[in-house]
C-alpha cells in the first residue's frame, strides 16, 4: 500500500506544481476567465490517464499466460525508461521551467488561443498520469511475484497471501513482511491469482515438464540492455533518484530471474486448482477454511518444487473486525463481541466464542503444517526442513496483554533446531525468539530488532 501511495503523491505533486505554475500566472495576469480552459485540458487528461489505467489492467487480467508475460515485460521496461528520461529532463530543464511555462502561457493569451491553454494543460497532466499508471501496474504486478531468501529461487524474496483483508482496530496496517524500510510485500488475498502465477512452473497432464517458450531468450536479452544502461545512469545520480531506480531495477531484476528459470523445462509437483477444488471457498478477503486450505496447498507447491522457501501469511491483521461465521460464530466483528466478550448474548457466550475462534484459527494453521509434514522433501519431508514462525498481535485480548506472548516455531529448519518442547522464558525480549530462527539459518545479523525490541542474543533452548 505504501509504495503505491508514495507514486500517486509524487506524480500527483509534479502535475500539480506545473498546473498550480499556469494557474498562478494567469492570475497575475488578471485572467482567471482562462482558467476553465486550463482545467478543461487537465480533466481531459485525467480522464483518459484512468481509461488507458483501466485498459492496461483489463488486458492484464484476461490475456493468456504467455501474452501478459510480454505485456507486464512491456510494462517494466516503460516503468524504467520513464524513470530514466524524467531524470536526464529534469536536471536539464529544472532551473527554467516556471519560465517555460509561463512564455507558453503567455503566448497562448496573446494569440486569444484556448486551445493552446487545454493543450498545455492537458499534455502537463497527461505526461503524470501515464507514469502514474504504468508505475502503479507495475507496482502491483511486484506484489503478485515476489523474489529472496534463496540464490536460485524463482520467487527470492517469497510468496506473501492474506485471508482476510478486513482492517483492523490498529494503524499497523495489512502487511506483515518487509522487503526494507518503508517496503512491505502487500499479501495476496486470491488463490486464483497465485494459481495463475504458478501455473507456468507445474507440470503438464501428461507428466513431462512444461516445455520453454522461445521468446524468453529474446525478452531476457532486452533486459540485459536495460539493466546495463540503467546501472550505467545510476552512477550519476543523486542518493533519492538513486533509491527510486534501484526499486525498478530489483523489479527488472526479479522478472529476469524468473525468465532464466521459465527457460529451463521443470518436473515439478501437481498444482491445485482452487476453482476446482475449492468452488465454495468465498470471495477472496473473506474468511473461510477453504480459502486457508486453498492458499496452503499453493504454498507447499512452490515450496515443494523450490519455486520459494519464504513465505508469509497473514491469517487476520492485528485486531480484525472481520467475521468467523465460517465456523458458526455470529456474522460480527469477532474482535469486539468475542475478543473483547462484548457480544449482546452475553459473556459466557462470548468467552465459548472466542474459544471456537481460536481453535478455528489454529486449524487453518494446521491445515498448512500438516500439509508440509506430509510431503517429501530430502531424506524428511518439507516441515522437518522448514521451520514456520507464527504468532499474535496481544496475548490476551481483553486487555490487549502482552505477557505470555504467544510464539510457536513449526519445523527443525534442516535439524537445527529442537521441536516437541514447551519453553517458557520469563522476563525476556520477544525479538529473542525470530532473532534465534536467523542465526540458526545462517543470517550474519548481529542484533534484531529497534530500540527496546533490538536484542543480540537468542533463546539456546530452542538449538539442537
Amino acid at each position: 500500500m505504501l509504495p503505491t501511495f508514495v507514486i500517486g503523491l509524487r506524480e500527483g505533486l509534479e502535475a500539480a506544481l506545473i498546473v498550480g505554475i499556469v494557474a498562478a500566472f494567469l492570475r497575475q495576469r488578471g485572467r482567471g476567465d482562462a482558467l476553465r480552459w486550463m482545467w478543461l485540458g487537465v480533466i481531459g487528461a485525467l480522464l483518459l490517464c484512468g481509461g488507458v489505467a483501466y485498459a492496461l489492467h483489463v488486458a492484464e487480467e484476461n490475456l493468456p499466460q504467455k501474452q501478459q508475460e510480454q505485456l507486464e515485460t512491456v510494462i517494466a521496461l516503460a516503468a524504467v525508461g520513464m524513470i530514466t528520461w524524467m531524470v536526464i529532463w529534469m536536471r536539464r530543464h529544472s532551473a527554467d521551467l516556471k519560465g517555460d511555462l509561463q512564455a507558453r502561457a503567455e503566448v497562448a493569451l496573446i494569440e486569444g488561443s484556448a486551445i493552446g491553454l487545454v493543450v498545455m494543460a492537458f499534455l502537463a497532466v497527461l505526461r503524470e498520469g501515464l507514469e502514474t499508471a504504468v508505475f502503479m501496474l507495475a507496482a502491483f504486478q511486484q506484489s503478485d511475484r515476489p523474489g529472496l531468501t534463496g540464490t536460485g529461487a524463482i520467487y527470492p524474496t517469497g510468496l506473501h497471501v492474506g485471508v482476510s483483508n478486513t482492517t483492523g482496530a490498529t494503524s499497523l496496517g495489512l502487511a506483515i513482511s518487509y522487503g526494507g524500510p518503508n517496503a512491505p510485500n502487500p499479501p495476496n488475498y486470491s488463490p486464483a491469482a497465485l494459481f495463475k502465477s504458478l501455473m507456468q512452473f507445474a507440470t503438464t497432464a501428461g507428466g513431462a515438464p512444461k516445455p520453454a517458450d522461445p521468446e524468453l531468450s529474446n525478452r531476457n536479452l532486452v533486459l540485459d540492455a536495460v539493466l546495463a544502461d540503467a546501472k550505467a545512469l545510476r552512477v550519476r545520480l543523486g542518493t533519492d533518484d538513486q533509491q527510486r531506480l534501484d526499486l525498478h531495477l530489483a523489479g527488472l531484476g526479479q522478472l529476469q530471474q524468473q525468465i532464466v528459470a521459465a527457460e529451463m523445462p521443470r518436473a515439478t509437483g501437481t498444482i491445485t486448482d482452487p476453482d476446482k477444488s475449492y468452488p465454495t471457498r468465498g470471495a477472496d478477503g473473506s474468511i473461510t477454511r477453504q480459502r486457508g486450505q486453498a492458499f496452503s496447498d499453493l504454498l507447499v507447491f512452490a515450496m515443494a518444487s523450490d519455486l520459494t522457501r519464504v513465505f508469509s501469511y497473514m491469517f487476520t491483521c492485528p485486531a480484525c473486525h472481520g467475521n468467523y461465521a465460517d465456523c458458526g460464530l455470529d456474522a460480527t466483528t469477532f474482535h469486539e463481541d468475542y475478543g473483547h466478550r462484548l457480544s449482546p448474548k452475553g459473556l459466557t457466550y462470548a468467552t465459548a466464542g472466542f474459544n471456537t475462534g481460536v481453535r478455528f484459527a489454529m486449524s487453518n494453521l494446521g491445515d498448512l503444517l500438516g500439509r508440509m509434514k506430509a510431503t517429501p522433501d530430502g531424506a524428511g519431508n518439507l516441515l522437518d526442513n522448514s521451520v514456520v514462525y507464527t504468532t499474535s498481535c496481544v496475548s490476551e485480548s481483553q486487555t490487549h496483554s502482552g505477557i505470555d506472548f504467544p510464539l510457536l516455531v513449526a519445523g527443525k529448519a534442516g535439524g537445527k533446531l529442537k521441536t516437541d518442547q514447551h519453553l517458557r522464558v520469563l522476563d525476556e525480549n520477544v525479538s529473542k525468539v525470530p532473532f534465534t530462527l536467523l542465526t540458526a539459518m545462517g543470517s550474519p545479523a548481529t542484533s534484531f530488532g529497534m530500540a527496546e525490541a533490538q536484542v543480540s542474543s537468542g533463546v539456546t533452548g530452542l538449538l539442537a
